[in-house]
Formats: structure tokens, C-alpha cells, sequence
């Protein structure tokens, strides 16, 4: 299981200076600062994935991003919704000796009530989309 920045990261406001010790992404055209608040929440991902996702019953939304997912709970701090963006692939390389997927977190935040909920196509088990990569299966679900 890997993270990207984006679970730790937010998009730089329009009326925001921007602080150099602060920037990830610098050579693309949408820049990101640090999110201590994205930061706090980043640190319960791993166990959010170990407690909640591995379980047999735990369903995940395909999102219309190719191939990703999203898992959604309610925190405490900020209250609310927070949605978990990941993929699952094959393993390929040298890593194929350890481990036969690999799950990216693509992003994590709470979700803000002006933009309101991700838009999802369909959902599905995680223990079943996490089969269908491993045996070449399709992963889209039924719309």
C-alpha cells in the first residue's frame, strides 16, 4: 500500500501566497501545499484500509476516474464525510515476489459542502474488485 501526496496536500486557493517550503507538485500547471488538517487525518489511513476495507461484506465506489475507488466514513474532526481515493493493480517487477497487488491511496480529505459528495458510478465489494485485478477480470460495475 503506497500514498500519494494528495492525502496529505490540498490545491493552492486563488488569493493564497505561495509559500516555497510548503509546495509539492511545483512542476505542474495545479501546484499543492501542505494540509495540516488532510496531514492529522493522512495518519488513520492505514487502519482505516487493515479494519474497514478487509472485510468480506465492505463495499467501495467505482468513481468515473478510470480504474479508481472510492471509500467513504464519517470523522469526528472535521465532522463529517471523509472519502479514501484508491486504485488496485497487479504487482509487476520485483515486487512480485512479495505481494501480489498494490493499492494506491490516490487522495484522502474531508469533503467541503459546497462540493459535496464524489460522483460514483456503481459499487462493489472490495474483496471483489481486489479478485477481479488479480485475475484480469473487469473491474466496472453495472451502471
Amino acid at each position: 500500500m503506497t500514498f500519494t501526496n494528495h492525502c496529505f496536500t490540498r490545491g493552492i486557493y486563488e488569493d493564497e501566497p505561495a509559500d516555497n517550503d510548503l509546495l509539492f507538485d511545483t512542476d505542474t500547471a495545479r501546484p499543492r501545499v501542505f494540509c495540516p488538517i488532510r496531514w492529522e487525518n493522512s495518519k488513520r489511513l492505514r487502519g482505516i484500509i487493515e479494519e474497514q476495507l478487509n472485510q468480506p461484506s465492505t463495499k467501495v465506489f467505482e468513481t468515473n476516474a478510470s480504474k479508481n475507488w472510492v471509500y467513504s466514513i464519517k470523522i469526528d474532526n472535521p465532522a463529517g464525510p471523509y472519502h479514501l481515493f484508491f486504485s488496485v493493480s497487479r504487482t509487476s517487477g520485483e515486487k512480485k515476489k512479495i505481494q501480489d497487488l498494490n493499492l494506491v491511496v490516490e487522495s484522502a480529505y474531508h469533503e467541503k459542502p459546497e462540493k459535496g459528495p464524489p460522483v460514483t458510478l456503481g459499487r462493489m465489494t472490495f474483496w471483489l474488485v481486489c479478485t477481479n485485478v488479480f485475475l484480469n477480470r473487469p473491474t466496472h460495475t453495472k451502471r
